[in-house]
């Protein structure tokens, strides 16, 4: 996913460009290391598996430097709260609940039931197939990535790589039971009802991240922006120039890097998300297949009927769900479910084909 923005000298304002650091070891008070007549930059490292990164007018430095900190509270904070592999001191994660299956409730912050409860919902909405409950299936296919996947340059040799057998995925699969993830949204709480239980919240944790993170920079001051969070992007407010009030966004072609789908961009106005699923990131390939980390939850595999599926929507974790589940839909399923939900959708088949609803069309420019 890729921003495309021409920022002219002529501009009175700052355009702030951020890419979030996400521990706040190291950071010495300034959200910008190079100024360049017209913006401000940063350098950053991982969150979310991915870089977040914001473009934003601001009416000075300090205002920035006040929105700086904010949003990289929140995101951290976010990051740390959907986590399923670590830990944190003084707050209660995705691991603890993981770690609590069968045992107890655990009291866990209002996001985390706010976002799993929509998970929930969505779900038994759109046939199940972006299911958090996964965690047992997902883990195992996880464990297959880490083994598989070239260490140091090193490519692991094919008579070495592992796949979790049938066996093993139907047994993970027993425990995967939505309707025993237990909220009590009065008392905060989340239970898994049995041992084995483990959530997995890939398929809308970024998303819903984005959307707050978006929510508490506007609540702050942030007239207009637009953030990206490797395949997701949020925009809120237009670009506060008078040549330009509707931000421009080019989707990569996932067969071909180098170009937009349909060489064209996208036309955001002002409270948008756009959100891309594919089978290019998280992967490893065994015997001339690719195995990446959208599973199917009826087939126990990684999903095969497109390279991506990109989702427009106003919420982004909405756009997040919708992309990964539309990714584990046929094409005839998806766009039942798009016109249903009003979604504008974009599918690329894993041959190159592009197909695109009306919404989408209707978004394009060249």
């Amino acid at each position: 996913m890729l921003l495309k923005e021409t920022l002219r000298r002529t501009m009175r304002r700052f355009v702030a460009i951020l890419c979030i650091l996400p521990i706040l070891a190291g950071c010495k008070g300034t959200s910008y290391k190079e100024y360049r007549g017209t913006f401000f930059t940063v350098e950053g490292v991982e969150v979310f598996n991915t870089v977040f990164t914001v473009i934003a007018w601001e009416s000075s430095p300090k205002d920035w430097e006040t929105h700086y900190e904010l949003l990289q509270k929140k995101v951290l904070y976010y990051h740390q709260l959907f986590d399923i592999y670590h830990t944190y001191e003084g707050i209660n994660n995705v691991k603890t609940i993981n770690d609590e299956a069968g045992k107890k409730p655990v009291k866990v912050d209002a996001p985390l039931i706010d976002l799993i409860v929509k998970a929930k919902q969505w779900a038994k909405e759109s046939d199940g197939r972006a299911n958090i409950a996964l965690g047992p299936v997902t883990e195992l296919w996880h464990e297959a990535r880490e083994h598989n996947q070239a260490k140091d340059g090193e490519s692991v040799p094919e008579d070495q790589m592992k796949l979790p057998t049938k066996e093993e995925l139907k047994a993970a699969a027993s425990h995967v039971k939505l309707d025993a993830v237990q909220v009590d949204e009065a008392a905060s709480t989340v239970f898994l009802k049995e041992p084995s239980m483990r959530l997995d919240l890939g398929a809308i944790a970024k998303g819903y991240a984005t959307e707050e993170v978006a929510k508490a920079l506007a609540a702050a001051g942030m007239k207009n922006g637009l953030m990206s969070a490797g395949g997701n992007i949020k925009s809120f407010g237009a670009p506060n120039l008078s040549q330009k009030k509707i931000w421009s966004v080019g989707v990569t072609d996932p067969k071909n890097p180098s170009k937009y789908l349909a060489d064209q961009v996208l036309l955001i106005p002002g409270k948008e998300s756009v959100v891309s699923s594919g089978d290019y990131e998280r992967y490893f390939t065994y015997k001339g297949k690719r195995y990446h980390h959208l599973i199917d939850p009826n087939t126990l595999q990684p999903g095969d009927h497109f390279a991506q599926v990109t989702v427009v929507t106003e919420d982004s974790a909405k756009a997040d769900f919708y992309s990964t589940t539309l990714f584990l839909m046929t094409y005839e399923q998806g766009v039942q479910l798009a016109q249903r939900l009003n979604l504008g959708v974009a599918w690329v088949f894993p041959d190159g084909t592009l197909r695109m609803n009306d919404k989408v069309k209707s978004m394009l420019k060249p």
